[in-house]
């Protein structure tokens, strides 16, 4: 099981609600600079929770459970 941080859950959390989303958006959801978010973005898509759909756009990955 992969261990998240409260950021990462609450990025991950806001990314699943929205759908699609950028780090702009998801940073005003989370109440953090869109830089912490794209750095979040990043780590979540190497371990597979979120992919990358187009430049700067993110989605979930449905099919893992976190």
């Amino acid at each position: 099981m992969i261990k998240l941080t409260r950021l990462e859950e609450r990025v991950l959390k806001a990314l699943r609600e929205e759908g699609r989303a950028t780090a702009p958006m998801l940073a005003e959801r989370v109440g953090t600079t869109p830089a912490s978010v794209r750095t979040v973005l990043v780590r979540l898509s190497k371990v597979g929770l979120v992919k990358r759909v187009a430049r700067g756009v993110y989605e979930p990955v449905e099919d893992v459970k976190a």
